[in-house]
């Protein structure tokens, strides 16, 4: 069975585009879990006030990854006005088999990311 993610009409967006959207989204919306209890709401507020404008393919790769199943899945079905974040993030993925596996050498490249100590394959829940 097909998620509307899945059967999304958005098609051929550009990685770049989709990360610019997905920052958009949840930067402005941040609020809405600002006042929540937990380590969860705690975590995904300091992941999207730590999102850079510029981030490399597999950065952005991996935050698309925190939108389905991370992070920032707790907004996977809001909308900024045309499509979903899973949107976002699923057309954004496709080209690349929306694996979330990551290779030594992407382990390896992504330590020097800023956001390395807060996506979720990195903690200890």
């Amino acid at each position: 069975m097909a998620t509307f993610a899945q059967e999304s009409g958005l098609t051929g967006i550009r990685l770049r585009d989709a990360y610019a959207a997905i920052r958009a989204w949840y930067v402005a919306n941040l609020w809405m879990i600002e006042w929540r209890p937990g380590i969860y709401y705690t975590s995904a507020s300091t992941f999207i006030q730590a999102l850079p404008e510029e981030l490399s393919d597999l950065e952005i790769r991996l935050v698309c990854a925190e939108v389905l199943g991370g992070l920032l899945e707790w907004a996977y079905c809001e909308s900024d006005g045309q499509f979903r974040m899973a949107e976002y993030a699923c057309a954004a993925l496709r080209p690349y088999g929306v694996t979330f596996t990551l290779t030594p050498d992407e382990r390896e490249e992504l330590r020097a990311s800023v956001l390395w100590p807060l996506f979720t394959f990195n903690r200890p829940w």
